[in-house]
């Protein structure tokens, strides 16, 4: 008989089956052909944190709910990660969209995650500390130092990179004190939600030009007022030289270069030797010791490189540099930068991707004005920057830094050599989160272009594997047993304690797919079975060996699913949730019910089902008002709108649910932050002070551990501790009893151990439950007298699977969750 503390108990489940994958794709990013790779089993991340001990840096104990109910956030990492592969086996981060260098300390750099915010260091890239983690976004477009004060720096929200995470921004920011506070000077509807650049008039600061998806917009009050002087398109680029202060150059995606002489009041269009159609973005840089030189990048539509363009007459006339290679390969749009030497006209840069057996085109560099180039992406030590570049910058010793999606380099030999500066970053852009079931200190998460990486209770984590990683998963039975996946759900691989034992990818190759987001479910009921996501699902019983197609088209026309969810009261009552807004439940496995009446026609990123009703679940809908948190009680016939108050212009990206806490406690991950509700959605409130402001992507809690996890797209990883149990909740705790704690986990073998320390002597009675709350192994009363006991309980006959011990005494009790493993 499954009675009520059981069902309590049974909801602890709840997580096991409601890993839902969340993002939000505007558009899809170009794919990387070719990148993913296996890290072969001799380069062993372990080795590395072994002879690396900085890298061995704990993030501290996991502790139950204190009663203070403090809701800290604590750091998990990746900082950095290790071992990763396209950034040469050595130190990565995540994506950077601009990087300044102080114009008379070389050691002191700011750079700008791309949901990152902004991060400083004053000792050449040693050490870096985050400066915005606050602010209304962290998702960065530029950054810029005001000529006459360094101290004065604006940051530019919003990342002008045209993928399908670039994040919309929230205006222009300006510190005065080096980035110790920051004030919003313009507002987003003012100056656009993507900042490309800011620059500033270097003989009077209160002219600022600033390029953005509104257009060219300038200020002549120090960012007080703005007007838009060319608003036919998206500017995606801006030069200025000062010896030449008033001179001001324009780049208009798919239209061409402009130039104004009187600080961007008036322009012209300038067109001799420029294309006329056919291209897309633009970037361009100009000599600062020759303000009649500029060179341009021209992005074709297919996001090859279409040209680079040159003038030595200020833009009177320019001229093709045929002898350009394609650093761009097909991903112009996404990552394209250039720069010139500051004291040397002929020298210039430019920044695009290197893809994998393409040729390496990554960051190229001309000593002889453009006609001919060389890659220098691979230093002559074997030094190597990761792929697809954004950003560069010259330090006042005109050493070169360089941002891409791995981070942070620098080289002081003009790219003879690179030298990693991502040690001490943290802007991991995740995609996805796998929790194991018995140890809250091992982790995984698929992150943008940095794969698929492992935490295992210290701030470095180890790379499984690379390219871009996707969704993720742990066995609850065999924890040792996990997968990965990279795009579109391709390339689905098997690892055994961190080795790689195999492809199981099923036969869904050339599905609709979610880019990094879509489903992979472990069943909660049976060993070896999972569940994959495209628009129709997948089934395996076999750990990937063979698979079933269990359904038709769940999502319809161009949309594709990105949620399942399996009943913990059978392995055939199923969920679906897509990117149009359809939920689909089947009970048999085979036939599918369209239930998604009453639902918005956005992306639905997560359903959960209550583990003691199949016929309760809960969807989030991914926009910014309206309806935001849904909830059923007959299977999706019908749909309540729970999001009660929460505040407008926050988007429900991922969510997880408390089911051990009655009612539910519901914790919602957001584009700025975790907001919970304790009574069922009517009131909603930001959780704990500490996380910053960035979106979740997924967030997933461990009710046995009393812990959240929320994994961010741009700050890494983070963890917190569970709303405090109250009342009700409270009687889970005996106050007789001091501790108690299993001595294995998972238990392999006849019997387990759990020991228990009483201060005074007292009954207990031990009963074990299976994970549908089911009792199966009562054990006899325990007269215990006041001290340490170990207790030895045998599990004969008992299946692998996780379990549940239950410790009473009269109307108190505790309880442990473990693993078996047969």
């Amino acid at each position: 008989m499954i009675i009520t503390d059981i069902l309590k108990i049974s909801r602890i489940l709840g997580i096991i089956v409601s890993m839902g994958i969340s993002a939000n794709i505007f558009a899809q990013k170009v794919p990387q052909m070719g990148r993913p790779i296996i890290i072969p089993s001799s380069i062993s991340e372990l080795e590395h944190l072994a002879a690396n001990k900085s890298d061995r840096v704990p993030v501290g104990p996991v502790s139950k709910p204190s009663s203070d109910n403090s809701q800290t956030w604590t750091f998990l990492g990746p900082q950095p990660i290790l071992n990763e592969v396209w950034s040469g086996y050595a130190d990565a981060s995540g994506r950077l969209s601009s990087i300044i260098v102080h114009p008379t300390d070389p050691d002191v750099i700011y750079l700008a995650g791309a949901q990152g915010g902004i991060w400083k260091s004053t000792d050449g890239g040693v050490n870096w500390i985050p400066l915005t983690d606050h602010l209304s976004s962290l998702a960065s477009g530029a950054l810029a130092f005001d000529p006459a004060d360094p101290d004065v720096i604006y940051y530019g929200t919003g990342e002008q990179h045209f993928s399908g995470d670039s994040f919309y921004g929230d205006g222009l920011f300006k510190t005065t004190d080096a980035g110790v506070t920051w004030s919003k000077i313009a507002l987003k509807d003012t100056v656009g939600s993507y900042i490309a650049r800011v620059l500033l008039k270097p003989t009077d600061p209160n002219i600022i030009h600033l390029a953005s998806d509104r257009g060219y917009l300038q200020s002549t009050d120090g960012g007080s007022s703005w007007t838009v002087r060319i608003g036919s398109t998206w500017c995606t680029d801006l030069a200025i030289s000062p010896p030449a202060p008033s001179t001001v150059f324009a780049a208009m995606h798919s239209d061409g270069i402009y130039k104004s002489t009187d600080d961007g009041t008036s322009w012209i269009k300038l067109a001799n030797g420029l294309p006329a159609s056919g291209f897309a973005r633009i970037n361009m840089a100009i000599s600062p010791s020759d303000t009649n030189v500029i060179y341009a990048s021209f992005v074709a539509n297919s996001g090859a490189l279409y040209g680079m363009y040159k003038t030595t007459d200020a833009g009177h006339s320019w001229h093709n540099l045929p002898n350009t290679p394609n650093y761009l390969y097909y991903m112009g749009s996404y990552c394209n930068c250039i720069i010139v030497h500051p004291t040397n006209t002929d020298i210039c840069y430019a920044g695009g991707v290197f893809p994998y057996g393409t040729g390496f085109y990554g960051l190229v560099k001309t000593t002889d004005g453009g006609n001919s180039w060389t890659d220098i992406t691979i230093g002559i030590d074997g030094s190597q920057l990761h792929p697809d570049q954004h950003c560069l910058a010259f330090g006042p010793d005109t050493n070169l830094w360089v941002g891409n999606d791995g981070g942070i380099w620098k080289t002081t030999d003009e790219g003879q050599t690179w030298i990693n500066c991502n040690h001490t970053l943290g802007v991991t852009q995740f995609y996805t989160l796998a929790m194991h079931p018995a140890n809250s200190n091992f982790l995984l998460g698929g992150n943008q272009d940095n794969g698929t990486v492992q935490y295992e209770g210290y701030l470095g984590w180890p790379q499984v594997f690379a390219g871009d990683g996707g969704p993720v998963a742990i066995e609850w039975d065999s924890p040792n047993i996990y997968y990965t996946t990279y795009i579109l759900m391709t390339y689905l691989y098997k690892y055994d304690n961190g080795v790689w034992i195999g492809d199981v990818t099923g036969p869904w190759d050339g599905d609709r797919a979610s880019w990094c987001n879509g489903p992979l479910v472990v069943d909660p009921n049976q060993r070896d079975a999972l569940l994959v996501g495209t628009y129709r699902v997948f089934r395996t019983t076999n750990s990937g060996s063979d698979w079933t197609l269990i359904s038709d088209d769940l999502a319809g026309g161009s949309a594709y699913l990105r949620a399942l969810a399996i009943s913990t009261t059978g392995s055939d009552t199923i969920y679906s949730a897509s990117s149009n807004g359809k939920v689909y439940v089947t009970t048999d496995a085979s036939t599918w019910n369209p239930r998604y009446v009453g639902l918005p026609s956005v992306p639905l990123p997560d359903v959960l089902i209550d583990p003691a009703d199949w016929q309760i679940a809960y969807v989030c809908a991914d926009r910014s008002s309206s309806g935001r948190v849904y909830k059923t009680t007959d299977a999706g016939i019908s749909w309540s709108d729970i999001t009660g108050d929460l505040s407008t212009g926050l988007r429900a990206m991922s969510m997880t649910i408390d089911f051990s806490l009655s009612p539910p406690a519901l914790y919602l991950g957001t584009d700025y932050g975790v907001y919970y509700s304790t009574n069922g959605g009517t009131h909603w409130s930001k959780y704990g002070a500490d996380l910053p402001n960035v979106a979740i992507y997924e967030i997933g809690c461990d009710t046995a551990d009393g812990l959240l996890i929320a994994a961010t797209h741009g700050r890494g990883m983070w963890r917190a501790t569970l709303l405090t149990p109250t009342e009700e909740e409270m009687s889970t705790r005996i106050p007789s009893l001091d501790y108690m704690n299993i001595s294995s986990n998972p238990v392999i073998g006849h019997a387990f151990d759990i020991i228990v320390n009483i201060p005074h002597p007292r009954n207990f009675n031990f009963a074990l439950f299976d994970i549908s709350g089911q009792k199966v192994r009562a054990y006899s009363n325990k007269q215990l007298s006041a001290g340490t006991h170990r207790l030895t309980f045998s599990v004969d006959g008992l299946n692998s699977g996780i379990y549940f011990l239950k410790a009473d005494r009269n109307t108190e009790y505790k309880i442990i969750k473990f693993v078996i493993m047969k």
